[in-house]
């Protein structure tokens, strides 16, 4: 895989309701996905937490380790599955990002 992934969501509902009226709600919250596989979290899990903890605006930390669950999709294709070979991440692993994260005062998911 190669590098962190970081994916940052923007919380936004077209539909809100309060008291019958309903209406346009912008939070200007964000959500953060963390992907890695198993070798590939050894970038600084720790630098990005105390980055990312003390921001107002970032209500949760997703952890979402590498998966062979959607290779079979790539055979009935036909097209080559480049990550075949790519190992997914041990649950212990798992756990200490997601402990870091919490460590730093996140809330992970």
């Amino acid at each position: 895989m190669g590098k962190p992934i970081l994916d940052i969501y923007v919380h936004q509902n077209d539909a809100a309701r309060f008291g019958g009226a309903g209406g346009r709600e912008v939070r200007h919250s964000v959500g953060l996905r963390s992907h890695g596989t198993h070798g590939d979290w050894h970038w600084n899990v720790e630098g990005i937490a105390q980055f990312v903890a003390p921001m107002k605006n970032v209500e949760w930390v997703e952890v979402q380790p590498f998966h062979q669950m959607g290779a079979f999709k790539w055979k009935a294709m036909g097209i080559e599955y480049k990550l075949a070979d790519t190992p997914t991440a041990s649950r212990e692993l798992v756990d200490r990002v997601i402990g870091q994260f919490r460590a730093a005062g996140c809330r992970v998911r």
